[in-house]
Protein backbone atom coordinates (compact mmCIF):
# COMPACT_ATOMS: atom_id res chain seq x y z
CA UNK A 1 0.00 0.00 0.00
CA UNK A 2 1.37 3.01 -0.79
CA UNK A 3 -0.29 5.99 0.46
CA UNK A 4 1.61 7.10 3.09
CA UNK A 5 2.29 11.14 3.23
CA UNK A 6 5.89 12.07 3.57
CA UNK A 7 4.43 15.80 5.15
CA UNK A 8 6.38 16.57 8.12
CA UNK A 9 4.92 15.04 11.01
CA UNK A 10 4.54 15.62 15.07
CA UNK A 11 2.86 12.65 17.45
CA UNK A 12 2.30 12.43 21.06
CA UNK A 13 1.01 10.06 23.37
CA UNK A 14 -1.70 9.80 26.38
CA UNK A 15 -2.50 7.01 28.46
CA UNK A 16 -6.18 5.90 29.29
CA UNK A 17 -7.65 4.06 32.19
CA UNK A 18 -9.78 0.58 30.59
CA UNK A 19 -12.53 0.37 33.59
CA UNK A 20 -15.25 2.13 32.38
CA UNK A 21 -14.64 0.55 28.71
CA UNK A 22 -14.77 -2.84 29.48
CA UNK A 23 -17.96 -1.91 31.39
CA UNK A 24 -19.46 -0.06 28.23
CA UNK A 25 -18.57 -3.02 26.23
CA UNK A 26 -19.93 -5.68 28.53
CA UNK A 27 -23.47 -3.76 29.15
CA UNK A 28 -23.71 -3.22 25.34
CA UNK A 29 -23.21 -7.23 24.87
CA UNK A 30 -26.27 -7.73 27.32
CA UNK A 31 -28.62 -4.53 26.74
CA UNK A 32 -28.02 -4.99 23.27
CA UNK A 33 -26.92 -8.55 22.08
CA UNK A 34 -24.12 -7.62 19.76
CA UNK A 35 -20.72 -7.94 20.46
CA UNK A 36 -18.37 -4.27 20.36
CA UNK A 37 -14.73 -3.93 20.51
CA UNK A 38 -12.62 -1.16 21.71
CA UNK A 39 -11.76 0.06 18.25
CA UNK A 40 -15.64 0.64 17.51
CA UNK A 41 -16.10 2.92 20.43
CA UNK A 42 -13.00 4.86 19.65
CA UNK A 43 -13.83 5.53 15.97
CA UNK A 44 -17.16 6.35 17.28
CA UNK A 45 -15.55 9.02 19.85
CA UNK A 46 -13.00 10.22 17.47
CA UNK A 47 -15.70 10.74 14.84
CA UNK A 48 -17.98 13.00 17.32
CA UNK A 49 -14.75 14.62 18.32
CA UNK A 50 -13.41 16.17 15.15
CA UNK A 51 -16.55 18.50 15.16
CA UNK A 52 -14.53 20.26 17.69
CA UNK A 53 -10.74 19.59 16.14
CA UNK A 54 -11.71 20.36 12.28
CA UNK A 55 -7.72 20.91 11.50
CA UNK A 56 -7.32 17.06 12.22
CA UNK A 57 -9.87 16.33 9.81
CA UNK A 58 -8.55 18.10 6.97
CA UNK A 59 -5.70 18.65 4.25
CA UNK A 60 -2.71 20.63 4.09
CA UNK A 61 -1.54 20.94 0.22
CA UNK A 62 -0.22 25.14 -0.02
CA UNK A 63 -2.97 25.82 2.35
CA UNK A 64 -5.80 23.82 4.47
CA UNK A 65 -8.23 21.95 3.55
CA UNK A 66 -11.43 21.06 5.98
CA UNK A 67 -13.04 18.14 4.94
CA UNK A 68 -16.90 18.52 5.30
CA UNK A 69 -17.60 15.04 6.21
CA UNK A 70 -15.79 12.73 8.36
CA UNK A 71 -15.37 9.51 7.15
CA UNK A 72 -13.05 7.71 9.82
CA UNK A 73 -10.48 4.74 7.91
CA UNK A 74 -8.92 1.79 9.69
CA UNK A 75 -5.90 -0.05 8.89
CA UNK A 76 -6.69 -3.98 8.49
CA UNK A 77 -4.38 -6.56 7.27
CA UNK A 78 -5.80 -10.14 8.05
CA UNK A 79 -3.11 -11.57 5.17
CA UNK A 80 -4.12 -10.19 1.95
CA UNK A 81 -1.96 -7.21 2.55
CA UNK A 82 -2.88 -3.77 4.53
CA UNK A 83 -6.11 -2.17 3.56
CA UNK A 84 -8.03 0.92 4.71
CA UNK A 85 -11.70 -0.06 5.66
CA UNK A 86 -13.95 3.42 5.88
CA UNK A 87 -16.68 4.14 8.12
CA UNK A 88 -18.38 7.02 6.65
CA UNK A 89 -20.48 9.98 8.27
CA UNK A 90 -18.90 7.90 11.55
CA UNK A 91 -19.70 11.23 13.40
CA UNK A 92 -23.70 10.42 12.88
CA UNK A 93 -23.40 6.65 14.06
CA UNK A 94 -24.04 5.09 17.03
CA UNK A 95 -21.61 2.58 18.17
CA UNK A 96 -23.58 -0.06 17.54
CA UNK A 97 -24.02 0.95 14.07
CA UNK A 98 -20.47 1.37 13.50
CA UNK A 99 -19.62 -2.10 14.90
CA UNK A 100 -22.02 -3.69 12.76
CA UNK A 101 -20.16 -2.02 9.67
CA UNK A 102 -17.10 -2.41 10.69
CA UNK A 103 -17.62 -6.41 10.87
CA UNK A 104 -19.37 -6.44 7.42
CA UNK A 105 -16.11 -4.73 5.65
CA UNK A 106 -14.08 -7.09 7.69
CA UNK A 107 -15.40 -10.31 6.25
CA UNK A 108 -15.77 -8.43 2.47
CA UNK A 109 -11.53 -7.92 2.94
CA UNK A 110 -11.35 -11.94 4.01
CA UNK A 111 -13.46 -12.75 1.08
CA UNK A 112 -11.61 -10.15 -1.29
CA UNK A 113 -14.98 -8.42 -1.96
CA UNK A 114 -14.27 -4.98 -0.80
CA UNK A 115 -15.58 -2.20 -3.19
CA UNK A 116 -13.52 1.01 -3.90
CA UNK A 117 -15.97 2.55 -2.08
CA UNK A 118 -15.15 0.78 0.86
CA UNK A 119 -11.95 1.26 0.87
CA UNK A 120 -11.95 4.94 -0.52
CA UNK A 121 -12.61 8.89 1.11
CA UNK A 122 -11.44 8.72 4.28
CA UNK A 123 -10.69 11.68 6.28
CA UNK A 124 -9.19 10.87 9.36
CA UNK A 125 -7.28 7.46 10.31
CA UNK A 126 -6.93 4.90 12.75
CA UNK A 127 -4.92 1.14 13.27
CA UNK A 128 -5.88 -0.94 15.80
CA UNK A 129 -2.75 -2.82 17.62
CA UNK A 130 -4.28 -3.27 20.82
CA UNK A 131 -4.58 -7.32 20.24
CA UNK A 132 -0.80 -7.97 18.94
CA UNK A 133 1.13 -7.09 22.65
CA UNK A 134 2.03 -3.28 21.60
CA UNK A 135 3.24 -1.36 23.93
CA UNK A 136 3.15 2.12 21.91
CA UNK A 137 3.20 2.29 18.25
CA UNK A 138 4.06 5.83 16.43
CA UNK A 139 1.57 5.39 13.33
CA UNK A 140 1.98 7.15 10.06
CA UNK A 141 -0.51 9.38 8.41
CA UNK A 142 -2.09 8.97 4.48
CA UNK A 143 -2.23 11.44 1.65
CA UNK A 144 -4.84 13.86 1.87
CA UNK A 145 -4.80 13.29 6.01
CA UNK A 146 -3.34 15.50 8.57
CA UNK A 147 -3.55 13.06 11.34
CA UNK A 148 -3.89 9.74 12.80
CA UNK A 149 -4.34 7.03 15.85
CA UNK A 150 -3.02 4.54 16.79
CA UNK A 151 -4.22 1.84 19.74
CA UNK A 152 -1.89 -0.16 21.49
CA UNK A 153 -2.40 -2.76 24.13
CA UNK A 154 -3.70 -2.87 27.90
CA UNK A 155 -1.18 -3.10 30.44
CA UNK A 156 -0.90 -3.71 34.03
CA UNK A 157 -0.54 -0.25 35.59
CA UNK A 158 -1.32 1.59 38.89
CA UNK A 159 -2.85 4.74 40.32
CA UNK A 160 -2.61 6.35 44.02
CA UNK A 161 -5.67 7.04 45.82
CA UNK A 162 -6.07 8.88 49.33
CA UNK A 163 -2.49 7.20 50.06
CA UNK A 164 -3.29 3.93 48.74
CA UNK A 165 -1.85 1.90 45.51
CA UNK A 166 -4.75 0.19 43.21
CA UNK A 167 -3.96 -1.72 40.43
CA UNK A 168 -5.52 -0.94 37.37
CA UNK A 169 -5.47 -1.27 33.58
CA UNK A 170 -4.30 1.48 31.21
CA UNK A 171 -3.30 1.48 27.34
CA UNK A 172 -1.30 4.05 25.16
CA UNK A 173 -3.42 6.34 22.20
CA UNK A 174 -0.83 8.11 20.24
CA UNK A 175 -1.76 11.01 17.60
CA UNK A 176 0.28 11.51 14.65
CA UNK A 177 -0.06 14.72 12.97
CA UNK A 178 0.59 16.90 10.09
CA UNK A 179 2.43 19.73 12.20
CA UNK A 180 2.09 22.31 9.68
CA UNK A 181 -2.23 22.07 10.88
CA UNK A 182 -1.87 21.79 14.63
CA UNK A 183 0.26 22.16 17.12
CA UNK A 184 1.01 19.95 20.18
CA UNK A 185 -0.51 21.54 22.47
CA UNK A 186 -4.16 21.31 20.69
CA UNK A 187 -3.05 17.59 19.68
CA UNK A 188 -2.70 16.44 23.22
CA UNK A 189 -6.54 18.60 23.52
CA UNK A 190 -7.94 16.50 21.33
CA UNK A 191 -6.51 13.19 22.76
CA UNK A 192 -7.34 13.98 25.96
CA UNK A 193 -10.88 15.05 24.67
CA UNK A 194 -10.95 10.96 23.92
CA UNK A 195 -9.57 10.31 27.03
CA UNK A 196 -12.10 12.03 28.79
CA UNK A 197 -14.79 10.67 27.33
CA UNK A 198 -13.21 7.09 27.80
CA UNK A 199 -12.71 6.91 31.21
CA UNK A 200 -16.02 8.57 31.84
CA UNK A 201 -18.38 6.26 29.83
CA UNK A 202 -20.82 3.60 31.53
Amino acid sequence: MNNYSLKPVSSVTIQVKSKNIHYLIKRIRINEKINIHLGDIIINIIGKNLKNFPEFNSNFNKKLKIYSEINIGSLINLGRGTKIIVIKDADKKLIKEISIEFKDLTLKYIHNELSYEDTKNSTFSITNLSPFNAYLTIPPILKNQSAMISIASEFDSFEILEGKINPTKKFNLTLTYDSRVADCQKALQFLNSIKDILEKEK
